[in-house]
């Protein structure tokens, strides 16, 4: 009991330790390689969350008994706990060994595993270390396998990687990120710029809220250098968080000055979509703030829309229940299908930029382009063009009946003074020649 897993009857991770530190000691003494592979089940919770534990551990036994199958006299599987695997291979000739073997363990995942005539379909990874190469202690040796693991599983199902310097620079660098992101939200190192969003006369009638990250070293950051790793540290949240109560206070103070009302763009990653206390959030922000909701607008992506559709609509109609008004945004790149389009509650589509910058050179882009525009009125959607930058677009838009623009022909993002400058005017603004060739 004290050196075998009760379930698998496997080594458990003491008797696997104990082995391991033979190994290194016989190893060391004669300057020899082996091979390290630690593996785990590819999303095995969903099992146990849907199926319950019994079912899952009758898996595990079924896995442990295909690896030990496969292996040989100089090899060694124990359980190191939960769904995870460690293979020792003691005696190699060369790290090709190590391949063929990664691939034995992985080719028994092919088979579904049975349990009640009900069939699962599993798959696993693994992170491969070497002795003396990647570690001379038990510990190091380890993590360096976890990390390569941590690879595998990034590269896809089913895979196993090796460890390298390469990958422990990249996750040290990612690390000292995170950190670094974390202060940032201490110290509130972010700002908002705002991108005008115009009206085909060249009238500006709302802005979208841009996040930039003030770095103290590296200077002003988009959100390319810090959102994918925000998202994936959950800081997102906190950040999400912030953006929303930073736009609702300038709401508040451009109100307090007598500007002219605007329409402020917030946007939402997919993590910030899946919080179903959302709409709550913004109520609160709302109330706190004393902000007009029509002046809101949340714009989501096709791919966050899509993420879970009944969630989108409820959330979606909760939220414009509260008067803020929600855009569809980079319309184009995502899965751009009609049935979810024509049933999603929404009141904005902006077409993305990729197709506006092909206008006039390419036919096919421009037909979309129209075709897009005349849907979205039937629809009764309101249309924005992204990314528009020549004012042949501009008129080409303004001729199919495109409702509002917004590009750097206009404007830049820019930091909140600038555009309350913009604001205090009472002309209508029209971009000038000069403006647009100072830009490019």
């Amino acid at each position: 009991m004290a050196y075998y897993d009760e379930l698998t009857a496997l080594p458990n991770r003491s008797l696997f330790y104990d082995h391991l530190k033979k190994i290194m000691a016989t190893h060391h003494r004669r300057q020899q390689q082996f091979g390290l592979i630690t593996m785990d089940l590819d999303d095995f919770r969903r099992i146990n969350d849907t199926r319950g534990h019994p079912v899952g551990d009758r898996i595990l036994v079924e896995v442990a008994r295909r690896i030990s199958e496969q292996m040989e006299d100089s090899e060694f599987v124990a359980r190191s706990g939960g769904d995870e695997f460690y293979v020792l291979k003691s005696r190699m000739a060369s790290t090709k060994e190590l391949e063929v073997l990664a691939h034995r363990i992985l080719k028994v995942f092919e088979a579904p595993f049975k349990v009640d005539d009900y069939e699962y379909f599993i798959s696993a990874s693994a992170g491969i270390a070497l002795f003396p190469d990647h570690g001379t202690d038990r510990d190091t040796l380890l993590q360096h396998a976890d990390v390569a693991l941590s690879e595998a599983k990034t590269a896809g199902k089913n895979k196993y990687w090796f460890f390298d310097q390469t990958i422990r620079d990249r996750i040290a660098n990612w690390m000292e990120k995170e950190k670094d992101l974390r202060y940032a939200i201490q110290r509130r190192e972010f700002v908002l710029h705002y991108q005008p969003i115009m009206d085909v006369k060249g009238q500006m009638v709302g802005a979208e809220a841009l996040i930039r990250w003030n770095h103290p070293e590296k200077g002003l950051l988009s959100p390319f250098f810090f959102m994918e790793l925000a998202e994936e540290t959950d800081l997102i949240h906190p950040i999400g968080d912030w953006v929303m109560e930073s736009v609702c206070q300038t709401c508040k103070q451009w109100k307090e000055e007598g500007l002219p009302p605007l329409t402020v763009s917030i946007n939402l990653s997919s993590m910030q979509f899946r919080r179903t206390d959302l709409p709550d959030w913004i109520s609160q922000m709302i109330h706190q703030y004393g902000v007009d909701p029509c002046q809101l607008v949340v714009e989501i992506t096709e791919t966050a829309a899509m993420d879970n559709l009944s969630h989108t609509k409820e959330l979606l109609n909760r939220i414009r229940a509260l008067g803020v008004q929600v855009a569809l945004d980079d319309f184009g790149t995502g899965y751009s299908s009609l049935n979810y389009l024509r049933s999603l509650p929404m009141d904005i589509l902006k077409i993305d930029k990729s197709f506006i910058q092909e206008m006039g050179n390419n036919p096919k882009e421009t037909f979309i382009v129209r075709q897009i525009i005349d849907m979205a009125h039937e629809l009764q959607l309101t249309v924005t063009a992204e990314g528009v930058e020549e004012r042949v677009q501009w008129e080409m838009l303004e001729k199919y009946g495109c409702d509002h623009l917004q590009g750097y022909y206009f404007h830049r993002p820019m930091a909140e003074d600038k555009l309350r400058e913009m604001l205090m005017k009472s002309t209508p603004h029209a971009p000038a020649e000069t403006e647009h060739h100072r830009f490019h």
